[in-house]
């Protein structure tokens, strides 16, 4: 049984209001890094609405031209959160406290996802290669990775 378990393909769900610029993007990044890590085969990736405003829409041309200048491929279009994906999905990430407030509010009494707000995810192999984590940062600490390490919050390039 523990077998299956370690198996089994993780997966993750990208939340934004609309599904058209900061979901697709968080997915498209998500997507790419674990393509380049060869580990394709333990994930399924997907991003979602709270709204139904534009389902069946692609992303926004912006938010395309943002993935295409940085290598980051996509080809999906928006599709608004339902029931199942609570069942469904291991990690169901909001773009903000909104989208949070949302997803709650949604969230099946007995859902099985874990949710939180996106700020970072750092994927990274253990040293023996056989298992990927995912690592989910604090306001803390991202703030702490921004003033220490990679200069001020304004340096950022932001979608």
């Amino acid at each position: 049984m523990s077998e299956q378990k370690s198996n089994a393909k993780k997966k993750a769900l990208f939340i934004c209001l609309g599904n058209i610029c900061r979901s697709p993007i968080a997915e498209g990044v998500f997507q790419k890094t674990v393509a380049d890590m060869n580990v394709t085969d333990q994930w399924e990736i997907d991003s979602a609405a709270i709204g139904s405003w534009h389902v069946g829409n692609p992303p926004d041309w912006r938010a395309i031209d943002t993935m295409k200048r940085h290598g980051v491929p996509y080809n999906n279009c928006a599709r608004q959160i339902v029931a199942e994906d609570f069942h469904n999905f291991d990690y169901i990430f909001g773009m903000d406290e909104a989208n949070m407030k949302d997803l709650k509010r949604k969230a099946p009494k007995d859902c099985k996802a874990k949710t939180a707000t996106f700020l970072v995810i750092l994927i990274r192999k253990e040293i023996d290669l056989s298992e990927t984590h995912i690592m989910i940062a604090t306001v803390k600490d991202l703030k702490n990775a921004i003033n220490n390490q990679l200069g001020a919050p304004k340096d950022f390039y932001k979608v």
